[in-house]
């Protein structure tokens, strides 16, 4: 897979959005809205830019828009990097 591809998971109808890697590497995008008209895919990629520090537009579902499990290319990040980035928000600094 291209170093700009993340998988995630998403959870939509959640309690709220949250973005976090779990200690497998699984990256999980929980999201308030409702799986109709694309209102999850759409906060999918609002919670990723947000948490990433990316445009909305730098972040595209490019499969599974039907599923809990997508696909998402990031533009001017690599997948490995996301990650870390994704990580470190949750870990406290020195």
């Amino acid at each position: 897979m291209d170093a700009r591809f993340l998988q995630v998971h998403a959870t939509p109808r959640a309690d709220h959005d949250a973005v976090e890697v779990t200690p497998d590497g699984v990256v999980r995008v929980k999201v308030r809205a409702a799986p109709s008209h694309g209102a999850a895919n759409d906060a999918v990629i609002r919670a990723l830019a947000e948490a990433l520090g990316l445009r909305k537009r730098c972040v595209r579902i490019r499969s599974g828009l039907k599923s809990r499990t997508k696909t998402v290319e990031l533009d001017g990040l690599e997948a490995r990097e996301a990650i870390q980035i994704l990580r470190a928000r949750r870990s406290p600094g020195p």
